[in-house]
């Protein structure tokens, strides 16, 4: 299978989400997703406004290709020395994501997972948490303005990081209302990262000092990665063609002052 025909439809992948959802409800009940998210460790720190340090926080993503092993694919960022790994699975049709991010949790211990898949309900965030996730990225571009406020809630009331998606500078002080740990602004399902860029250099001043800011594109070349830190971001998000590479991450690390931590 070519890693491009992964890629649907959002409306599809949303239509096939809440099915999956509605039949994770009916197996697995509220107060039983309560009851596993209470026995999590509690949520590690990433993009956090606690953070006392300002170096850029290096995200390595998972994602599902033709060769999709996310536990072997997380325990070479751990390796790498990235800050935290996000998970993103819902550019395609796919149920099992919840459990997969369970087992990269288990295996990179101390590494803050951040579930980048589209979290509807507060159910959702729950599920996220009992997976051990210890960040959600939540969709203004795809919920109705009660439903974000619910979610953002339901996510910063379990102590996990709320980085509200934004991919219109129109969306902003609807956003900054709700106080979010971080903004990560752009669609990473669509590859605009141009426009992303310039759209974030327009408003990037009028942020509030609090607000830890990112791309909500995977960059994908060293290039990519110099235009994100000319923005001042706090956070890259990154792939494995330049973490799995010895050289590119080297030269990555080197860009944003980030020393190997990795064993």
């Amino acid at each position: 299978m070519a890693t491009g025909s992964l890629y649907l439809n959002r409306d599809i992948i949303l239509a096939t989400k809440r099915q999956y959802i509605n039949e994770r409800r009916k197996k697995t009940p509220m107060e039983a997703v309560l009851s596993l998210a209470q026995m999590q460790r509690r949520p590690r720190s990433v993009l956090d406004t606690m953070q006392d340090n300002d170096r850029v926080t290096l995200i390595g993503q998972i994602t599902r290709t033709e060769t999709y092993d996310p536990v072997s694919t997380g325990l070479t960022y751990a390796r790498e020395g990235v800050d935290a790994i996000t998970f993103f699975t819902d550019h395609s049709i796919y149920s099992g994501d919840l459990e997969d991010m369970l087992m990269v949790a288990r295996g990179v211990k101390d590494i803050p997972i951040i579930y980048q898949n589209y979290t509807l309900d507060e159910y959702s965030v729950l599920s996220a948490r009992a997976s051990d996730a210890s960040a959600l990225v939540l969709y203004s571009s795809l919920l109705d303005g009660a439903t974000l406020r619910r979610v953002v809630s339901a996510t910063q009331r379990w102590k996990m990081t709320a980085i509200i998606q934004m991919d219109d500078m129109l969306m902003l002080p609807a956003v900054e209302i709700l106080s979010p740990h971080a903004i990560a602004y752009g669609d990473d399902l669509s590859g605009k990262l141009e426009r992303s860029l310039k759209d974030l250099g327009g408003f990037r001043h009028k942020l509030p000092a609090h607000t830890r800011v990112l791309l909500m594109h995977c960059l994908q070349s060293l290039e990519e990665v110099e235009a994100a830190l000319a923005l001042n971001v706090h956070g890259i998000i990154v792939g494995d063609n330049l973490l799995k590479n010895e050289k590119k991450a080297a030269r990555l690390r080197e860009m944003i002052g980030h020393p190997m931590t990795g064993s």
